[in-house]
Protein backbone atom coordinates (compact mmCIF):
# COMPACT_ATOMS: atom_id res chain seq x y z
CA UNK A 1 0.00 0.00 0.00
CA UNK A 2 3.12 1.99 0.66
CA UNK A 3 3.79 1.65 -2.72
CA UNK A 4 0.55 3.06 -4.37
CA UNK A 5 0.75 6.10 -1.95
CA UNK A 6 4.46 7.31 -3.00
CA UNK A 7 3.39 6.52 -6.98
CA UNK A 8 0.09 8.42 -6.17
CA UNK A 9 2.10 11.40 -4.97
CA UNK A 10 4.40 11.42 -8.13
CA UNK A 11 1.84 11.84 -10.30
CA UNK A 12 0.19 14.51 -8.49
CA UNK A 13 3.57 15.92 -8.23
CA UNK A 14 4.13 15.81 -12.41
CA UNK A 15 0.49 16.94 -12.64
CA UNK A 16 1.37 20.00 -11.15
CA UNK A 17 4.11 21.11 -13.13
CA UNK A 18 2.62 21.03 -16.30
CA UNK A 19 0.83 24.56 -17.57
CA UNK A 20 -1.40 24.17 -19.95
CA UNK A 21 -0.85 26.53 -23.44
CA UNK A 22 -3.87 28.41 -22.32
CA UNK A 23 -2.68 29.23 -19.07
CA UNK A 24 0.58 30.84 -20.48
CA UNK A 25 -1.37 32.66 -23.23
CA UNK A 26 -3.79 34.33 -20.34
CA UNK A 27 -0.51 35.20 -18.57
CA UNK A 28 0.92 36.83 -21.92
CA UNK A 29 -2.10 38.69 -22.37
CA UNK A 30 -2.28 39.66 -18.96
CA UNK A 31 1.47 41.39 -19.28
CA UNK A 32 0.96 42.81 -22.40
CA UNK A 33 -2.23 44.81 -21.05
CA UNK A 34 -0.63 45.81 -18.01
CA UNK A 35 2.17 47.10 -19.93
CA UNK A 36 0.24 49.11 -22.39
CA UNK A 37 -2.14 50.37 -19.07
CA UNK A 38 1.43 51.35 -17.63
CA UNK A 39 1.98 53.61 -20.89
CA UNK A 40 -1.45 54.95 -20.99
CA UNK A 41 -1.32 56.14 -17.72
CA UNK A 42 2.08 57.77 -17.70
CA UNK A 43 1.17 59.34 -21.31
CA UNK A 44 -1.79 60.79 -19.74
CA UNK A 45 -0.03 61.97 -16.61
CA UNK A 46 2.78 63.17 -18.10
CA UNK A 47 3.76 67.19 -17.53
CA UNK A 48 2.39 69.00 -20.02
CA UNK A 49 5.93 71.15 -19.62
CA UNK A 50 8.11 70.38 -22.14
CA UNK A 51 10.89 72.83 -21.26
CA UNK A 52 13.38 70.47 -21.21
CA UNK A 53 12.56 69.14 -24.72
CA UNK A 54 12.33 72.50 -26.44
CA UNK A 55 15.01 74.18 -24.69
CA UNK A 56 17.20 72.41 -27.16
CA UNK A 57 17.32 73.18 -30.87
CA UNK A 58 13.79 73.04 -31.78
CA UNK A 59 10.23 72.60 -30.85
CA UNK A 60 7.58 69.63 -30.05
CA UNK A 61 4.64 70.97 -31.26
CA UNK A 62 1.59 69.32 -29.34
CA UNK A 63 -2.20 70.55 -29.38
CA UNK A 64 -1.85 72.55 -26.44
CA UNK A 65 0.93 75.14 -28.05
CA UNK A 66 0.16 75.11 -32.28
CA UNK A 67 -1.76 77.54 -31.77
CA UNK A 68 0.79 79.55 -30.22
CA UNK A 69 3.50 78.70 -32.92
CA UNK A 70 1.40 78.87 -35.91
CA UNK A 71 1.02 83.02 -34.34
CA UNK A 72 4.43 83.13 -33.48
CA UNK A 73 5.73 81.83 -36.86
CA UNK A 74 3.17 84.45 -39.47
CA UNK A 75 4.29 87.09 -36.83
CA UNK A 76 8.47 86.47 -37.28
CA UNK A 77 8.12 86.37 -41.13
CA UNK A 78 11.79 87.74 -41.42
CA UNK A 79 13.09 84.42 -40.48
CA UNK A 80 11.89 82.87 -43.77
CA UNK A 81 14.55 82.29 -46.18
CA UNK A 82 13.76 81.45 -49.50
CA UNK A 83 16.63 79.45 -51.28
CA UNK A 84 18.01 80.00 -54.71
CA UNK A 85 20.92 78.06 -55.90
CA UNK A 86 22.08 75.04 -58.10
CA UNK A 87 22.50 71.90 -56.57
CA UNK A 88 25.18 70.07 -58.28
CA UNK A 89 28.34 72.21 -58.69
CA UNK A 90 31.96 71.13 -60.54
CA UNK A 91 35.12 72.41 -59.48
CA UNK A 92 38.01 71.89 -62.12
CA UNK A 93 40.27 70.29 -58.81
CA UNK A 94 39.95 70.52 -55.03
CA UNK A 95 41.54 74.11 -55.03
CA UNK A 96 40.05 75.57 -57.97
CA UNK A 97 37.16 78.22 -58.08
CA UNK A 98 33.82 76.21 -59.19
CA UNK A 99 32.85 76.85 -62.79
CA UNK A 100 29.12 76.71 -62.25
CA UNK A 101 28.45 77.30 -58.37
CA UNK A 102 25.27 79.80 -57.75
CA UNK A 103 23.92 81.39 -54.64
CA UNK A 104 21.65 84.37 -54.50
CA UNK A 105 20.07 85.82 -51.27
CA UNK A 106 17.18 86.75 -53.08
CA UNK A 107 15.57 89.89 -52.91
CA UNK A 108 12.42 88.26 -51.50
CA UNK A 109 14.31 87.51 -48.24
CA UNK A 110 14.38 90.26 -45.68
CA UNK A 111 18.05 89.61 -44.28
CA UNK A 112 21.74 88.83 -44.46
CA UNK A 113 23.09 85.12 -45.10
CA UNK A 114 26.10 83.08 -44.91
CA UNK A 115 26.25 79.03 -45.39
CA UNK A 116 28.44 76.64 -44.71
CA UNK A 117 29.08 73.32 -47.06
CA UNK A 118 29.25 70.09 -44.99
CA UNK A 119 29.91 66.42 -46.18
CA UNK A 120 26.70 64.47 -45.88
CA UNK A 121 29.02 61.28 -44.65
CA UNK A 122 30.90 63.29 -42.28
CA UNK A 123 29.61 66.07 -41.76
CA UNK A 124 33.11 67.83 -42.45
CA UNK A 125 32.99 71.34 -43.19
CA UNK A 126 34.46 72.25 -46.74
CA UNK A 127 33.40 75.73 -47.27
CA UNK A 128 32.01 79.03 -45.06
CA UNK A 129 30.63 82.11 -47.13
CA UNK A 130 31.09 85.17 -46.57
CA UNK A 131 27.82 87.51 -45.12
CA UNK A 132 25.81 87.76 -48.58
CA UNK A 133 23.90 90.81 -48.18
CA UNK A 134 19.65 90.80 -49.57
CA UNK A 135 19.99 90.52 -53.47
CA UNK A 136 23.82 89.59 -53.74
CA UNK A 137 24.77 86.15 -55.83
CA UNK A 138 28.02 84.24 -54.88
CA UNK A 139 29.67 82.20 -57.62
CA UNK A 140 33.30 81.55 -58.44
CA UNK A 141 34.59 80.21 -55.07
CA UNK A 142 36.65 77.82 -54.10
CA UNK A 143 36.47 75.31 -51.41
CA UNK A 144 38.45 75.64 -48.24
CA UNK A 145 38.97 72.19 -47.91
CA UNK A 146 41.04 70.60 -51.31
CA UNK A 147 39.17 67.14 -51.86
CA UNK A 148 40.47 64.73 -54.45
CA UNK A 149 38.41 63.79 -57.04
CA UNK A 150 35.25 62.58 -57.17
CA UNK A 151 31.20 63.56 -56.41
CA UNK A 152 30.33 64.50 -52.71
CA UNK A 153 26.83 64.69 -51.03
CA UNK A 154 26.73 67.74 -49.33
CA UNK A 155 24.94 69.78 -47.43
CA UNK A 156 25.04 73.41 -47.75
CA UNK A 157 23.93 74.87 -44.01
CA UNK A 158 22.27 78.55 -44.92
CA UNK A 159 22.25 80.96 -41.57
CA UNK A 160 20.07 83.73 -41.67
CA UNK A 161 21.44 86.62 -39.22
CA UNK A 162 20.07 89.88 -37.66
CA UNK A 163 21.61 93.24 -38.29
CA UNK A 164 24.26 92.10 -35.38
CA UNK A 165 24.81 89.15 -37.68
CA UNK A 166 23.25 87.05 -35.05
CA UNK A 167 21.88 84.27 -36.08
CA UNK A 168 17.72 83.70 -36.34
CA UNK A 169 17.35 80.23 -38.17
CA UNK A 170 18.65 77.80 -40.62
CA UNK A 171 17.41 76.09 -43.35
CA UNK A 172 20.08 73.13 -45.12
CA UNK A 173 19.93 72.35 -48.58
CA UNK A 174 21.74 69.22 -50.20
CA UNK A 175 24.06 69.68 -53.39
CA UNK A 176 26.68 67.56 -54.67
CA UNK A 177 30.07 68.40 -55.12
CA UNK A 178 32.01 67.21 -58.87
CA UNK A 179 35.43 67.62 -58.23
CA UNK A 180 36.89 66.49 -62.07
CA UNK A 181 40.65 66.43 -61.27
Amino acid sequence: MEQEQSTNTGQENNSRKKVSPAAVICIVLLLVVVCLGAALIWFLTRPDNLDDVTSGRGTVVTQDNVSQLIAEAEQNTDAAYTVSMNIEWDFENGTSPSTNAYVENDTSNLRTVYFNVLLADTSELVYSSPYIPVGSTLTGFALDKDLEAGDYLAVVEYHLVDDDQQELSTVSVTTTLHILN
